[in-house]
């Protein structure tokens, strides 16, 4: 397969690697919605060429993306946001526990499942993998402090998340993710003995009709005990900064930057795709505000 033209971006793991700014992350600046558009494209085609290397010899994750309404703000999740108290898997599992218990006494209804008891959380800390992914997506989109990044395979829903709620000055930024399994880890500098690792808990999850609608995809951050037992959650920030040029381009991400000047242009057109605030959430709030930017903002 051909190299994709320039792709001004990255095509190969030196390229990636010297390229690579602000704590591993690959800074573009935008000048437009248009310009952003055709950068999507040339994304999509690095990933079908690195998916054609042996850079990449396993099939790498499809890129996925993550809008954020002010450009400075970085890929931290809403849990390390409000409190680190909670970063043990063991301590936040116990919070989950007893507020599934409250929920469901709420009377909501269709909650996925989760833990019974206490003592299902001894395979918490064993699992090479986090349990009762399901339930996890559930809070995380109804804003509970969560140690999931959510985000979207649909660069269009990042950019409305984006866009919706941004100052009318400044800029945004829409992050995007390629990657494929990540198994060349580095280490924990707090603890030499740990690894850092970013894992996907992936779109086939049976949950929230968010999850659906919002074409949701999810990483979170952990820190591992050689040869792989789960200890705690961590920073993505922390992880991603600890990458050496040996992991490209294992992960390789980008953070589009664009003025938010383009905002009524953005919203306008997404809208024109039925991507609005109605079709993301579903709620009868959502539905008056994409009624609003419809009749009020977007009609000449």
């Amino acid at each position: 397969m051909d190299k994709p033209e320039a792709i001004s971006f990255c095509s190969s793991a030196q390229d990636i690697a010297e390229n690579y700014k602000e704590n591993n992350i690959i800074l573009k600046n935008v000048s437009s919605w248009k310009e952003f558009k055709d950068l999507i494209d040339k994304l999509n085609e690095l990933h079908n060429f690195l998916n054609s290397t042996a850079e990449m010899s396993d099939k790498s994750y499809a890129p996925i993306f993550r809008g954020h309404s002010n450009a400075n703000w970085k890929l931290i999740s809403t849990l390390e946001r409000v409190s680190l108290d909670y970063f043990s898997i063991r301590k936040y599992y116990l919070l989950l526990l007893k507020v599934y218990g409250q929920m469901k006494s709420s009377g909501m209804k269709n909650l996925p499942e989760f833990l019974k008891d206490y003592s299902g959380l001894e395979q918490v800390t064993e699992s090479h993998f986090l349990l009762y992914p399901e339930f996890l997506a559930y809070v995380r989109h109804f804003g509970f402090p969560s140690p999931l990044l959510d985000w979207s395979r649909s660069p269009y829903v990042s950019a409305f998340f984006a866009f919706n709620e941004c100052d009318k000055d400044g800029d945004i930024a829409i992050y995007s993710l390629l990657a494929k399994q990540l198994q060349s880890l580095p280490s924990n500098p707090d603890n030499p003995a740990q690894a850092m690792t970013i894992d996907f808990i992936g779109e086939y999850l049976s949950t929230h009709k968010r999850h659906f609608l919002q074409q949701s995809n999810y990483t979170v951050s952990l820190t591992k005990e050689y040869p792989g037992k789960i200890n705690d959650f961590c920073s993505h920030t922390k992880c991603i900064t600890a990458f050496s040029a040996e992991t490209f381009p294992q992960a390789i991400i980008f953070k589009f930057i664009l003025p938010a000047s383009e905002k009524l242009v953005v919203l306008r057109e997404l809208d024109k795709m039925n991507i609005n605030s109605y079709t993301l959430f579903g709620s009868d709030e959502s539905l008056l505000s994409a009624l609003f930017n419809r009749e009020a903002l977007f009609k000449d």
